[in-house]
């Protein structure tokens, strides 16, 4: 097959595979140019269908808009005059008064002037509710930065109420703030002033507080705690007196119904009789069956304060019988079936049984000489208190914040927390008294008492204790009955 060649006006020869390039090129920008000119007249055709679109939405809104209006007009417009005896000529030429400022009553003015009780609801600030009494939103600003040298407005809590007090100002439409009084605690309030040259003075006005004797306790028909709570002992003194009884009192075993709690403290309160806060315990006593146990408070005079029996003898000993409130003993010391190895085998403590995270107290001053995991105890504290004492806490969920070996702890003092790692069915306390490397029982643990009070700190306890007896004889005892929880 043989290709003719062509001659061009140049002298070039140029063969048919060149021709046949040079026409795909031009189709090529042809079919570009036709793209564009699509485009662009595509890009014209939707610009003129929305803007007829837009249109006709804007006449239907302006057709509504006058409808409406119209509606309006017809309703606001005054009722037609009965007939009267006037031509109707007359009538018709008489001018008809204007609708809507006929149906647009003037604002009733605020009399002033004046004085409010407004309480924070949800949502509300001390700016939207002066404003919403037509204060200036500007002087409501100036208002709140004065106060938050003193007290900052956006603490506000629900519910707490302010007396505002307003006057007419220079400006006719908003009243002026003479005065404002928040009462911010039963303790405290917070009181503003408008002086002459318009600037605020504010002020915190602490209520006098005045300390007396309380008393409280009832009958115990349930848990101490729950007794002594619904009696009117607050939680925090409930805590101290279990601390003070824990040396003599084991509370899952000692308790029983009809036995009961009777405690004398201080409480602070303002001259309206509105209790500010709690003192300290004075004086607690329990009545266990037939024995009566009873704790008075007592300041040494180099300021270190304890709990003393009417004899003088600090009710402090060398270890706590339960190092950990709200228990309950779930498994004594002796033989017993091991519930998880399954045959018989020496149980070298009590259990004590408590949600997990429960504190775990130090049973007594010492020095810690293990903490971290060991073998079935899971997270484990030993802690020596003397060359004969020593105390180990067992299963604990973690060891508390820098409780480590060679650290100094106090009686009663956080040292882990109730938990059930290693051998353990369930969240509890196992709890070990060591006499001489060896465990004992410790409920048979006999305890050395603590100091003796003597001579002129002997007089000043005994007069502290006949100022409560005093007030045992003339105080009233708030009680309540609490029902039996099943064992």
């Amino acid at each position: 097959m043989s290709f003719s060649q062509h001659e061009v006006p140049s002298g070039r020869v140029i063969s048919p595979l060149s021709v046949r390039t040079v026409l795909a090129r031009r189709l090529s920008r042809l079919r570009f140019a036709w793209f564009l000119l699509g485009a662009f007249f595509g890009a014209a055709l939707c610009y003129y269908l929305v803007t007829l679109i837009h249109h006709d939405a804007d006449y239907s809104k302006k057709e509504n808009r006058e409808r409406a209006l119209k509606v309006l007009a017809a309703h606001l417009a005054p009722l037609p005059a009965l007939p009267a005896s006037v031509p109707a000529r007359a009538t018709a030429a008489a001018p008809v008064p204007a609708a809507v400022a006929a149906a647009t009553p003037e604002k009733p003015g605020i009399m002033l002037p004046a004085s409010y009780t407004l309480t924070i609801e949800r949502g509300d600030t001390l700016v939207s509710l002066l404003t919403g009494k037509d204060v200036a939103q500007d002087e409501a600003y100036r208002i709140v930065d004065s106060m938050r040298h003193i007290y900052d407005p956006r603490h506000l809590t629900i519910g707490t109420s302010f007396e505002l007090h307003l006057d007419k100002g220079e400006d006719a439409n908003h009243p002026i703030v003479t005065g404002l009084s928040i009462v911010v605690s039963p303790l405290k309030t917070v009181t503003l002033a408008r002086l002459d040259d318009d600037s605020f003075r504010v002020r915190e006005i602490k209520a006098p507080v005045y300390k007396s004797m309380a008393r409280a306790g009832g009958e115990i028909h349930s848990s101490l705690y729950q007794t002594g709570t619904e009696s009117g002992i607050p939680p925090q003194m409930l805590s101290e007196i279990i601390q003070a009884f824990s040396y003599d009192v084991d509370f899952q075993r000692d308790i029983r119904e009809g036995d009961s709690i009777d405690i004398v403290f201080e409480r602070m309160h303002t001259d309206r009789n509105v209790t500010a806060g709690y003192g300290k315990v004075l004086y607690a006593s329990l009545v266990l069956g037939d024995r009566q146990l009873t704790v008075y408070r007592h300041v040494s005079p180099d300021g270190f304060a304890g709990y003393y029996n009417g004899k003088g003898e600090s009710v402090k000993k060398a270890l706590l019988k339960t190092p950990i409130n709200g228990a309950r003993i779930t498994s004594g010391f002796g033989m017993r079936m091991h519930p998880l190895l399954g045959y018989s085998k020496m149980h070298k403590g009590i259990d004590f049984g408590a949600a997990i995270g429960t504190p775990i107290y130090a049973a007594g001053d010492g020095v810690i000489e293990e903490a971290g995991r060991k073998g079935g105890y899971g997270n484990y504290v030993r802690l020596r208190h003397s060359a004969t004492y020593s105390t180990a806490y067992g299963h604990a969920s973690r060891i508390a914040r820098g409780i480590a070996p060679g650290v100094h702890v106090k009686q009663g003092q956080v040292i882990a927390y109730v938990g059930s790692t290693g051998f353990s069915t369930g969240p509890h306390l196992h709890y070990e008294i060591i006499v001489n490397g060896a465990q004992v029982n410790p409920a048979g643990v006999k305890f050395r008492t603590g100091q003796m009070l003597a001579g002129r700190e002997m007089n000043q306890f005994k007069h502290e204790a006949r100022q409560v007896q005093v007030a045992l004889s003339t105080l009233p005892r708030r009680t309540q009955v609490a029902q039996l929880e099943p064992r």
